[in-house]
């Protein structure tokens, strides 16, 4: 068995449906959101923040063969409103959003 996978099955068997985490410091609630398997929308305070979080899943899923996560820019006027339109028309089910 190879560190990610290790790592990945230790790290999911911490946590039920029912549990809360809190305080979690540089890039490691996007290792924990990188690792759930569900679907899951995480909200960041700001556009910036919220664009760190989806790069540092995307480096945790990239490492562990995860699919991307989708970014949804803030609504700053009708360029980003068309592409928040685009995002959210091509949402499936099974896709995680920043």
């Amino acid at each position: 068995m190879d560190v990610f996978s290790l790592v990945k099955d230790n790290f999911r068997n911490l946590h039920s449906e029912n549990c809360r985490i809190f305080n979690l410091t540089g890039s490691s609630s996007a290792l924990l959101l990188a690792l759930e398997q569900k679907p899951f929308v995480a909200v960041e305070k700001d556009e910036a923040k919220a664009e760190v979080l989806k790069k540092d899943i995307d480096f945790y899923r990239n490492m562990f063969s995860g699919s991307k996560v989708l970014f949804l820019p803030d609504p700053n006027g009708p360029a980003s409103s068309g592409r928040r339109a685009e995002i959210i028309h091509s949402l499936k089910e099974s896709d995680s959003l920043v």
